[in-house]
């Protein structure tokens, strides 16, 4: 293994060559830290810039993935570190700075890493830019949203923010251009994404930039939202502080003191709170399958803590306060597919779902499940998906179409529209819908299209349509990275969506422009099953929203929303 090194603010790096073809090699810097670990009086707390190092760093492997449990307990606290992926160093073919691209990774903001196995680097540094990847706080160690002067709210979203900087002020060293830096990232990480653009710490004062020096503003300089926005139901809950206590009291610490439930999550071992984080979920939520701890608004700035979310992703949006770059932003066509494994390997569990319908209704609208109102809109949403049929094996394409939309897309589109009201910025929108043999288009399977996985390692010919989706997935990818423009060769021209022309790209074998993504399931959820659930808890609680005629969302401003009021 050949070594290379490179100096960087604390120290000395000793990364490594690899070769990714024959004729190409790249220079990875891996397990590099971006902040302290935070671990004993830092658990909860904002990032810190890492110490300095003597002599030189090993940095040929991975640091550690972030306390975690999905399948295993496994992890550690130890573990804000990044990967750095480079097709040339400084001073190597001119020396011109190549364009950044820093990946988010998802898993519902409790599981997942940057590591290599499924972030691997090889089709994008061939292309020529420097991939980052990066470590950031999960679950509750993350996200525990308790406004408390021992508690820095968002600290998972603010690590993100860590290694943004890290990665202005060191990427030079590596040959890439600090000043032209694209996020994006999938599943939960398309959702933080779109967070960092509402965010004050990582847009920066953006404002009185004129449009020519845009490049130079913020942390970042363009957006990939891949399957996940703002407005998910993975991605933002208002509060969860009720769900602290109610995990705390599930592990036999009950209190309704603030101080008190700190002091308890502080000096509680930190797998024991990663094990059972889900025992802060009401029954209902768990029926609903909500993940305990995600973002959250910050309602007030601690003494020197910076704020990452000022308010409500949603009202963000609407008044505008958005880092307006070029954006990508989209869904796979069968997103839901991921979510019917249980189905697919017990098929009595079809009259379960039935029983338990009412689990479809969004828990946004606050409808406690078994009362009338949650009840009516259950049966409207299974009409409207699976007709007069009960559910069984022949309802599965329903089910996708439903946890797809419930999921992914509705938040989706509904992101977009208000995006698009703004008009200031570029928004290219895509449905991924290749069914291959890396692939069947569900949820995360654009992703082996983007980057090498040693955990699905599939042999393709050339020449085959894997590799022609592959090829002008990355090519697209890598030309925002490098212009703002994802277009090239191509001979179906990707425009961005409009006010008045809904348009996004089809990404297939063969490519096409289509209109008005998945219009018939939007309208019903905006239009129809939305006001109804407006309409039935008007007596319940105070709800506000708005609907429009498909003649209105042709016009200058749309705004769709059904949202609780305090």
């Amino acid at each position: 293994m050949v070594g290379v090194e490179v100096e960087v603010i604390e120290g000395t790096l000793r990364g490594r060559v690899v070769t990714s073809h024959p004729d190409k090699i790249y220079y990875s810097f891996q397990g590099v830290p971006y902040a302290k670990p935070p671990v004993g009086e830092l658990r909860f707390k904002s990032p810190r810039a890492p110490d300095p190092w003597k002599g030189i760093r090993d940095a040929t492997t991975e640091g550690s993935m972030c306390l975690q449990f999905k399948d295993e307990l496994e992890g550690s606290e130890d573990c804000l570190y990044l990967n750095i992926y480079t097709p040339k160093l400084p001073g190597q073919d001119g020396g011109t700075l190549q364009p950044v691209m820093v990946f988010i990774h998802g898993g519902g903001l409790y599981f997942g890493s940057g590591n290599a196995d499924r972030y691997g680097p090889g089709h994008l540094v061939d292309a020529g830019v420097i991939l980052v990847t990066l470590n950031y706080r999960l679950g509750i160690l993350g996200f525990l949203g308790v406004p408390h002067p021992e508690v820095s709210v968002n600290a998972g979203m603010k690590d993100q923010v860590a290694a943004l900087r890290w990665v202005r002020d060191n990427i030079a060293q590596f040959g890439g251009d600090p000043e032209n830096v694209t996020l994006f990232g999938e599943s939960a990480g398309g959702s933080a994404v779109e967070l960092h653009m509402m965010s004050p710490m990582s847009k920066g004062r953006c404002e009185a930039v004129l449009q020519t020096t845009l490049r130079a503003c913020g942390l970042f300089h363009k957006a990939i939202s891949q399957s996940g926005s703002s407005l998910a139901p993975f991605a933002y809950i208002r509060s969860s502080k009720d769900r602290a206590f109610r995990l705390a009291e599930a592990l036999g610490h009950k209190t309704d003191s603030t101080d008190s439930l700190v002091k308890f999550l502080q000096n509680t071992p930190a797998e024991t709170l990663v094990l059972h984080h889900r025992k802060g979920l009401s029954e209902e939520h768990f029926l609903k399958g909500l993940n305990p701890f995600l973002s959250t608004v910050e309602f007030a700035e601690q003494e020197g803590v910076e704020v990452f979310l000022p308010g409500e992703p949603e009202d963000l949006l609407d008044r505008g306060e958005v880092h307006k770059v070029p954006y990508i932003t989209g869904i796979n066509n069968m997103e839901g597919k991921t979510s019917v494994l249980d189905v697919l390997e017990d098929e009595s569990l079809w009259r379960n779902k039935e029983e338990t319908f009412e689990r479809y209704v969004p828990a946004d609208l606050g409808l406690p499940v078994g009362s009338v109102q949650s009840v009516q809109l259950a049966k409207r949403i299974k009409q409207f998906y699976f007709g007069d049929q009960p559910l069984s094996k022949n309802s599965m394409a329903g089910l996708i179409n439903l946890l797809s939309d419930i999921k992914f897309v509705n938040s989706h589109w509904l992101s977009v529209k208000k995006h698009i009201c703004l008009q200031k910025y570029p928004v290219y929108e895509y449905q991924f819908c290749f069914d291959g043999k890396l692939n069947r288009a569900a949820h995360t399977d654009e992703l082996p299209y983007l980057f090498t996985q040693t955990e699905k390692v599939v042999d393709v010919d050339p020449k085959s349509p894997e590799m022609i989706v592959l090829r002008r997935m990355v090519e697209m990818w890598t030309n925002f990275a490098k212009t703002g423009n994802p277009n090239s060769r191509s001979e179906v021209i990707w425009t961005p969506i409009t006010s008045s022309e809904t348009s996004y790209l089809v990404i297939d074998v063969e490519q096409t422009i289509k209109s008005s993504l998945e219009k018939a399931r939007m309208e019903f959820w905006e239009q129809d099953c939305m006001l109804q659930g407006a309409i039935v808890t008007a007596g319940l609680t105070s709800i506000a929203y708005q609907t429009v005629t498909p003649e209105e969302f042709l016009g200058e401003k749309v705004s769709i929303a059904v949202r609780l009021q305090d």
